[in-house]
């Protein structure tokens, strides 16, 4: 019993420590997790049935193919436009 809660416990360290040091390395050299961030974004905030969907979808879409922007730049713009037009 004592072992399984020194092993939970361990885990839970090492977990922790996975997704601060090198969860954020792995996706910032992986773009598609960035596109699915930022697609995430807008499917939380505006429903496919929303007047403005497709507007945003092709700027964001647009955004995502732009590679001189950083990540949190792309994140920063769609939670504005997301702001304006949602």
């Amino acid at each position: 019993m004592q072992d399984d809660a020194e092993f939970e416990e361990l885990k839970s360290q090492a977990i922790a420590q996975f997704e601060s040091s090198t969860l954020p390395e792995i996706e910032a050299a992986n773009p598609v997790v960035g596109q699915q961030e930022l697609s995430k974004l807008v499917e939380e905030k505006v429903p496919q049935g929303h007047r403005n969907y497709d507007s945003i979808m092709a700027k964001v879409k647009t955004l995502q193919a732009n590679p001189y922007w950083p990540q949190e730049r792309k994140v920063v713009f769609v939670r504005r436009l997301l702001r304006q037009l949602a």
